[in-house]
């Protein structure tokens, strides 16, 4: 098969894949299941559908497949922000978890809403914007902070660590229980934590 053939193959199954996305999805050159060797090809093929509009790329090698409102008549809605950050993150191999000031509001021990997502990661810090929103990545080396990375739980030792061994009390700790369920709390519980928040955590029953 000569190099156009090739070329025209690879464009044909880029559409095909990207046609099977539903709208809205965010996806990598990674997503499109092609053998590595023809990866320079692959994002020519993705060029060409954004010039053509029927994908965006939102992010260094990361694409979005529009999707247009019903309300808004026809206006392209920006993708969705929670799925960009997984894609991105997956991507890296990283971890990530959510900064404590946006895990204290969420769990309803601060009415503070934060401006930027900002979330802690083993990976680079850096600072993006995707759809309008800026997102903010801090590097950290502390592996407690990043347990239960995604889950309630690891929203609980987020804003802890962001409260800090001066407010961290009962009454804050019977606060994050009643928003988790029975098993995440003895997950909590069962943690790696430091001293200051093992104390007021073993000091209540595991409900």
């Amino acid at each position: 098969m000569d190099t156009v053939n090739i070329s025209n193959t690879i464009a044909a199954k880029v559409r095909q894949t990207v046609a099977g996305f539903p709208k809205g999805h965010v996806f990598t050159a990674e997503h499109i299941s092609i053998e590595l060797e023809v990866k320079q090809a692959v994002q020519r093929s993705l060029s060409r559908l954004i010039e053509e509009g029927s994908i965006r790329r939102i992010y260094n090698g990361i694409y979005y497949k529009p999707e247009a409102s019903r309300i808004l008549k026809g206006r392209v809605l920006p993708p969705n922000i929670d799925q960009a950050i997984k894609v991105i993150t997956a991507k890296n191999n990283e971890t990530i978890q959510i900064h404590g000031a946006l895990a204290c509001n969420r769990l309803g021990l601060s009415t503070q809403m934060p401006l930027a997502k900002v979330f802690h990661t083993n990976g680079f810090s850096r600072e993006i914007e995707i759809g309008g929103a800026r997102i903010k990545f801090l590097h950290t080396n502390n592996d407690q902070l990043l347990q239960y990375a995604g889950t309630n739980v690891g929203l609980a030792i987020s804003a802890l660590h962001y409260l800090g061994y001066r407010y961290v009390n009962t009454e804050v700790i019977e606060k994050i229980r009643s928003q988790l369920t029975s098993r995440a709390f003895r997950r909590l519980q069962k943690a790696s934590l430091p001293a200051w928040i093992k104390e007021p955590l073993n000091s209540l029953d595991h409900g």
